[in-house]
């Protein structure tokens, strides 16, 4: 039994803090309980503060507010201006002369020549075509007598 004790202390030596219970939960220390088990007392309405949109208590906990990681969809707003260069679609690369072999330098002195403005280009909402013409149809009759008089007798004459 002597020799036993020599070893070192037991499993219960050692004061690490427990993995379960509350924050700081102590095993040895005798707790209270947390609620009681009476009649509810009658509520007063005249004698209760603001009302329960006055307060934005939706989050709140016994500890406090969570501290978890919030998350939007909304757009970011940069704080930086993007620059104004071309995308990847931008560029023509088929026109591109191949870079193998010895070229000669492709330099112009002459004056450049203005490119015509994109505001004289109709819209695609600016063209009105017949259907007819891209779709057979059937032709279209009319099975209704006439109500108006194909002459109107409104000048002179029989």
């Amino acid at each position: 039994m002597y020799q036993m004790s020599r070893i070192g202390p037991g499993p219960a030596g050692y004061g690490l803090p427990p993995t379960v219970g509350y924050p700081e939960h102590d095993v040895r220390k005798d707790r209270k309980p947390m609620f009681s088990m009476r009649s509810r007392p009658i509520t007063r309405y005249d004698t209760l503060g603001p009302g329960p949109a006055r307060y934005g208590l939706g989050k709140m906990t016994r500890v406090g507010r969570p501290n978890n990681p919030s998350y939007s969809l909304a757009k970011r707003f940069s704080l930086f201006k993007p620059d104004n260069t071309p995308g990847p679609g931008a560029h023509n690369n088929d026109k591109v002369p191949s870079m193998k072999g010895n070229r000669s330098p492709a330099y112009s002195l002459g004056m450049r020549l203005k490119e015509t403005s994109r505001d004289m280009i109709p819209g695609p909402d600016r063209y009105a075509y017949d259907l007819n013409i891209y779709k057979n149809r059937n032709p279209i009759y009319s099975m209704r007598e006439r109500t108006t008089q194909p002459y109107a007798l409104e000048g002179p004459g029989p």
